[in-house]
């Protein structure tokens, strides 16, 4: 058994290695550029936050595999069931998510789907259930988180019974389609998007395109008075 002093001791030697690994990254090439890294130096897939957090099982026994991410459990009859979980998940109120993930399993097993507050109340944001029928199925939903919450988790619970395999486990956050002609970015196109482009080719003061792309109605890659000639004649069209 470890003495209190063995303990503390670990603690230590393992913060002053984190921090001296913090500081080596955060002035690293890689960081400047964007790309972030795990503790074994492999790069993070940023648009798919649950590999950036370790999955975890509660009320159940499983194996996870790290790589899809997924994992293998059992399912049960009981009132908790088996549960894996992912924590640290991040929502932003008004952005558009989709969770997906394949899964194989018995038609004797189901699972159970939530997206939930990791404190407090445990608010669920999304929740839901899908059946098996022992071949391998793909889910996907999409929804807009009505709250922004810094401290969520990713919940699967398996019902029934039978061995229930999980892999591509994801949460992305969906980019918005562009609005062809919407240069000011706010969304929507209309005549003020005209007038801001018009101020633009003209060098007026101040005067900038918040998304150029939407006006490139000529499809050469950049934007110039022929992309507001088009623009103004489909727009009075």
């Amino acid at each position: 058994m470890k003495t209190h002093s063995e303990h503390a001791a670990y603690l230590a030697n393992w913060l002053n290695q984190r921090i001296t690994w913090l500081n080596d990254y955060y002035h690293s090439d890689a960081f400047t550029k964007g790309v972030f890294l795990d503790e074994s130096d492999q790069e993070i897939d940023v648009k798919n936050v649950v590999i950036a957090s370790a999955l975890m099982f509660w009320g159940g026994s499983g194996t996870i595999d790290t790589n899809s991410p997924g994992f293998t459990a059992e399912a049960s009859s009981g009132w908790w069931g088996g549960q894996a979980f992912s924590t640290g998940i991040m929502l932003q109120k008004g952005q558009t998510y989709r969770l997906s993930f394949d899964y194989t399993a018995p038609s004797t097993a189901s699972i159970n789907y939530r997206i939930q507050a990791n404190h407090d109340s445990y608010t669920s944001y999304l929740n839901g259930s899908t059946s098996a029928n022992g071949t391998t199925q793909s889910f996907e939903k999409e929804f807009t988180a009505g709250m922004t919450d810094f401290n969520c988790a990713i919940v699967l619970e398996f019902k029934g019974s039978g061995t229930v395999n999980v892999e591509h486990l994801s949460l992305v956050a969906l980019d918005p389609e562009p609005v062809r002609g919407d240069v000011n970015g706010n969304g929507v196109w209309n005549l003020s998007d005209v007038i801001a482009l018009q101020k633009w080719l003209l060098a007026v003061p101040d005067a900038k395109l918040e998304q150029w792309e939407n006006g490139d109605f000529y499809a050469d890659g950049r934007i110039d008075a022929l992309d507001l000639c088009l623009m103004r004649q489909e727009i009075l069209w």
